[in-house]
């Protein structure tokens, strides 16, 4: 009888072995990995798979960031301008806009008109017609003052009782003739003049050293040179 339970579990052991034996190596293998802990390793994303926003660019190589300053730099000198002026005369100021061209300076001649206070009219009036103010008139010119009818403007229909280089001038006028029982007021006329600036890009600070400025400004001692910003000039409603 223990011989046969001996035999048996024999048997049953030589089972086991040629079993454990038979089976797939890679299934050992899937069985190991799956005791083993799970480790998540840096997962690889593609460019295409990234939003826009998600990208950061590349730091820029320090010569670009030279040239952008340079460039900054010339766009500042582009928005600053060097006038000089004024020149009272129009070929006096283009002499000196052809010597700075001379140097490979754009330079752009500018005008700008001034209205200055002339001679001073001392008249009386204006009256309701013109037949009133040629009645009057004659009576003044009877008392030996000359005189005569404005015919159009804003002072029409008024006489004019003289014209005068200065004010005082006329007030001397204006005693006498109210001697006659007239009440008088005065005109200023005002004279345009034209004076002359040159306009140099800002360009012309580095083209043109210190020196050659002071030359200039040793030579042409009535003017002023000085620096404004381009849109200031050209915006200025005097210059044409």
């Amino acid at each position: 009888m223990i011989r046969l339970v001996v035999a048996f579990f024999v048997v049953i052991n030589v089972v086991v072995a040629l079993f454990f034996m038979g089976k797939d190596p890679v299934d050992n293998q899937e069985a190991e990995a799956a005791q083993l802990p799970y480790v998540r390793g840096d997962q690889l994303i593609l460019l295409s798979e990234l939003d826009n926003s998600e990208l950061k660019p590349l730091e820029p190589p320090v010569v670009e960031e030279q040239n952008a300053r340079e460039e900054v730099q010339e766009e500042e000198l582009e928005q600053v301008c060097v006038l000089s002026g004024p020149f009272t005369s129009e070929q006096r100021a283009r002499e000196l806009a052809d010597r700075i061209g001379a140097l490979g300076v754009n330079a752009t001649l500018l005008t700008e008109t001034l209205e200055t206070p002339g001679s001073v009219m001392v008249y009386t009036g204006p009256f309701a017609s013109g037949q009133q103010a040629q009645r009057e008139l004659r009576v003044l010119q009877a008392s030996g003052v000359d005189s005569f009818v404005v015919a159009d403007g804003d002072l029409v229909n008024a006489i004019s009782l003289g014209v005068f280089r200065t004010l005082e001038n006329a007030r001397t006028q204006q005693d006498r003739i109210e001697q006659f029982g007239y009440q008088t007021q005065t005109y200023q006329y005002m004279v345009e003049n034209d004076q002359y600036f040159i306009s140099f890009s800002g360009r012309v600070l580095s083209a043109i050293t210190e020196d050659y400025w002071a030359n200039i400004a040793n030579e042409y001692k009535d003017i002023t040179i000085e620096q404004k910003a381009c849109n200031e000039v050209a915006s200025s409603g005097n210059f044409h």
